[in-house]
Parts: structure tokens; sequence; C-alpha cells
């Protein structure tokens, strides 16, 4: 895929269906402020600590341009020295509404207000289709991934409400064989071993998220991510 928008852009439109329902709020918030930790990591706007909690530093607070990215560094800035765990929870870094703002104007979700808060049903469905189709070739083996790939299929994990989907996509992947698959290609990938130092430092932003929201899938993938070991 070419022109991609931002990590947090992809983990809202895989983690929102078309009605505009999400499954886990909660789980929603922190793959998009995990996603974003990701941008400015990618961007050489933060650096983490290769350690298995994790802090972030600010190298470069001048503004992105694009709205989570800069409200992030904004909560950063406020949270000095604090865990990776705790800055994905933290209420600063509620990330969905400026998330939302670009992909409203770019026509793919629209925005409706209720009794319970905001819903963003999808308008144009052509980017999150492309998408899903996307990575479901990488997952079966008919496209070749790239960082950003593995990074977002990274952020999914913990969100086992999407792996039927996935599955479906990747030829009939269910449940643990699916987990495995994502392990077997993030775990040494050539994409992500190009980013040098980098990979650890998003390496250990994925092993943060997946402590916060501890699926059974996700303890199974931290598991063999923490022993470099495959899930049992």
């Amino acid at each position: 895929m070419t022109n991609r928008p931002p990590l947090t852009a992809e983990a809202f439109l895989l983690l929102t269906d078309d009605r505009g329902r999400v499954e886990s709020a909660e789980r929603r918030r922190h793959a998009i402020a995990a996603a974003a930790l990701m941008e400015l990591a990618l961007r050489g706007r933060i650096a983490i600590t290769r350690d298995e909690t994790g802090t972030a530093r600010i190298l470069d607070a001048s503004p992105v341009g694009i709205p989570e990215l800069d409200q992030a560094l904004a909560a950063l800035a406020d949270l000095p020295g604090a865990r990776l765990d705790a800055v994905i929870r933290h209420p600063s870094m509620d990330l969905v509404e400026a998330t939302a703002g670009n992909l409203i104007a770019s026509g793919a979700i629209e925005r409706r207000s209720g009794l319970l808060g905001a819903a963003y049903p999808a308008r144009d469905r052509a980017l999150k289709g492309a998408l899903q189709a996307h990575l479901g070739g990488i997952l079966d083996g008919r496209a070749e991934a790239s960082a950003q790939d593995l990074l977002l299929l990274d952020l999914l994990i913990p969100a086992e409400h999407l792996h039927d989907v996935l599955g479906r996509l990747a030829g009939g992947l269910k449940g643990r064989r699916l987990t495995e698959r994502i392990v077997e290609l993030t775990s040494g990938s050539p994409a992500v071993a190009a980013l040098g130092p980098a990979g650890e430092e998003l390496r250990v932003i994925s092993l943060c998220l997946w402590s916060v929201d501890t699926s059974p899938a996700a303890l199974t993938l931290l598991a063999s991510r923490i022993w470099d070991t495959p899930p049992a």
C-alpha cells in the first residue's frame, strides 16, 4: 500500500466497525496511544528506553502537523519519566477525537453524537477495505510486509474480536494459528530489523501495550517475545 495514513488512523479504522461501534473503547484508546508513540519514535521525535517497562524522552517537541501526534507530544511533556504502560493509560493520551478529525476530513468516517458519546460510522469503506485485504494478503503469504504492516499487526493482537475478520481474509486462519502467524512474521523480520535500534524501541512499546490489555492472545505473544520462544 502507498500513501498510507499514520498508524494511529489505521488502528482507529480497524478497531471501529462500519456502524461506528467499538468492541472495547478502552482497548481502542490504548492501541491508538501506542500507535502514536510508535509514530513519534519512527519520526525521531522521541526515544524509548529499551527495557521491559520503558520510558519516553522527547527529542524534538516541535509540532508534527498531525493532531493526535501533537497531542501525544504535549502529553509526554507533562509526564516526564513515566512508564510507558502508565503513559498509554493516561487520560491525556486519549487521542480518539484527534485521530478521527483527519479521517472525517478525508471522508472515510463521519461523527455522530449520542447519549453514550460519539460514534464514527464509515462513510467510505475504500481505505479500510484496502487495508484489511492488504493485511490478509500478508498473513497468508501473498503480500510482503513492511515495517508499518508488522507494527500494525502488533497493535491488533489484543483485539481478539478482529481475529475472525483477519482470519477470513488470510485463508481461514483462526485463534492460536493466527497468533502464531503474527509471531512468525514479526519475530526477526528484516523490515523491522532494518530500522536498527528504533526497531527495539518499537518492540518495547508493543510489550507495554500487551501488558496493559492482557487478553489471552496478548499474554501468549508477550511471553513468546520476552523469552524468544514460539507460543506453546
